[in-house]
């Protein structure tokens, strides 16, 4: 029977440590944060007079990795398929994911999708295959 497993990150950007200890996993979940969209959220905040909200834009960049990265952690450990989570800013509608992804798709030609609330995500026993369901 074949076994089976996940990688999950969180809050981290590019590892190759965590490339290493992916390899052979099923899922890789990792954080996603489109960097680009945050730093003009950054700018709107300071331009609006709000420094500190704007500084806290700036300062999430060094711990969360691009959804590009993400790709590149889950195409060098050699996962079938990438749950990107934790995603900054949050996606508020499909039409957008195009967008937040950029060119996460390019890099990574497996199975990738964007969790949501009530997202299950099952490795059945005994298959190579990934389920996705919904709890609400």
């Amino acid at each position: 029977m074949k076994r089976r497993s996940l990688a999950l990150s969180g809050d981290t950007v590019y590892s190759p440590s965590f490339v290493t200890a992916s390899q052979g996993a099923d899922v890789m979940f990792h954080d996603a944060m489109n960097k680009d969209m945050v730093a003009a959220m950054g700018r709107t905040l300071a331009q609006r007079g709000r420094a500190n909200t704007a500084q806290i834009m700036t300062d999430i960049q060094g711990y969360h990795a691009s959804p590009e990265d993400a790709a590149r952690a889950a195409n060098e450990a050699g996962v079938s398929t990438l749950v990107l989570y934790h995603m900054v800013p949050p996606v508020p509608a499909r039409l957008i994911e195009p967008l937040f992804l950029g060119k996460a798709t390019a890099v990574f030609s497996g199975t990738l999708k964007l969790s949501e609330d009530g997202m299950i995500v099952s490795l059945p026993a005994g298959s190579k295959a990934v389920k996705f369901s919904s709890g609400l």
